[in-house]
């Protein structure tokens, strides 16, 4: 079985190596402009893995070629930041072939539609499986061929745009990862906890991040009493729209308990006592050094505004996640709304919930 890995960056080192400490035949494909990533791969052949996984992972072939990583694989492993989903569908459009699993993870809210569209505007018209994965691998890229895995998730959520083709792609999909378990696609789409805790205090704390260059403790300190307040309200239409779509969604207070919490704890309160997010270990590490930073640039136009543009279909009033899209819009002088994945690019078309539905649920 071929696997190719299209990205080379963190996450896109740590599936490589992780397939390559295991054996399987891996392509790893980066885009010619970012060559330079993967030179010391190509030369030595493969990744060294460190952490949770350890060894060195041989990489059977290292490309700036498209249709090389493309053609023959059985599984193509889409490893870019969100903002790069619709130029890697562009990409690879033209060299899918019939049978092709494509698997895009970590996933971002309704990265698949976006996907599926751009392949038919491209005019490929095979039989393609297009699936998502919740995200698998804690890791940290380092300077030359190498990969630290801080953690890997034992529970991997997996689902395919079309609910009807999901158990064929989870017995592909198992015979190299472990713990893969079948879920809906929906789910994991609408379960994006980045969405929730990036863009609204990275936005909120805008003037600390510039003046400083992100020298602060980001979920310790940035998110304050008062911006856990519009985290909350933010939350409230994410469920608010998952519920009319069908589904019960944890809440952000869901995520955030741990062992140490006091009962009925301030979301504030929750995330002051995760050591997981913010304290001395990690501190300033996380932080944003300036405001075209993934936590914007990424989760507003790819995060916020799809689950806005959702909601005007549904009547679902996202009056706080459209707050924090006008503002970051305005901070960096760019329209994210436009640029980002809005119902055009999705491929919707829907003007009513139950039309939704019939659309989005497959």
């Amino acid at each position: 079985m071929k696997i190719s890995i299209l990205g080379a960056g963190s996450v896109g080192f740590a599936f490589a190596g992780y397939l390559g400490v295991s054996g399987y035949n891996v392509c790893l494909y980066e885009d010619s402009s970012f060559e330079k990533g993967i030179k010391d791969v190509k030369k030595h052949e493969g990744i060294h893995v460190t952490g949770a996984v350890e060894g060195f992972g041989e990489i059977n072939h290292v490309t700036t070629s498209i249709e090389e990583a493309v053609k023959h694989a059985e599984v193509i492993v889409i490893a870019v930041p969100a903002n790069a989903h619709r130029v890697m569908a562009e990409a690879c459009a033209p060299y899918l072939e019939e049978g092709q699993i494509i698997l895009i993870s970590p996933s971002k809210p309704f990265a698949a539609y976006e996907f599926a569209t751009t392949i038919k505007e491209v005019g490929n018209t095979n039989r393609i499986y297009i699936a998502e994965s919740s995200n698998i691998f804690a890791c940290r890229k380092g300077e030359t061929n190498d990969v630290n895995i801080v953690g890997m998730r034992e529970h991997i959520e997996i689902a395919a745009l079309r609910s009807s083709d999901t158990d064929y792609v989870v017995q592909k999909i198992e015979k190299f990862l472990p713990g893969i378990e079948r879920s809906e696609l929906l789910e994991i789409t609408l379960n994006d906890i980045g969405i929730l805790v990036h863009p609204a205090p990275a936005v909120l704390n805008a003037g600390w991040i510039e003046s400083t260059e992100g020298n602060f403790d980001f979920y310790w300190e940035g998110m304050s009493p008062a911006v856990c307040n519009i985290l909350e309200k933010i939350d409230e239409e994410r469920v608010a729209v998952g519920k009319a779509l069908g589904l019960d969604l944890p809440t952000i207070f869901d995520y955030m308990q741990t062992e140490k919490a006091k009962e009925n704890a301030t979301l504030h309160e929750l995330i002051r006592s995760n050591e997981l997010l913010g304290g001395p270990k990690i501190g300033t590490l996380v932080c944003p050094k300036h405001l075209e930073y993934r936590y914007i640039t990424e989760d507003v136009p790819f995060g916020l505004v799809p689950f806005s543009e959702i909601g005007q279909v549904i009547n679902i009033q996202t009056k706080y996640m459209d707050m924090i899209i006008s503002l970051a819009s305005a901070m960096n002088k760019v329209d994210y709304r436009k640029n980002g994945r809005n119902l055009t690019r999705m491929g919707i078309q829907a003007t009513s919930l139950d039309e939704l539905k019939r659309e989005i649920i497959k």
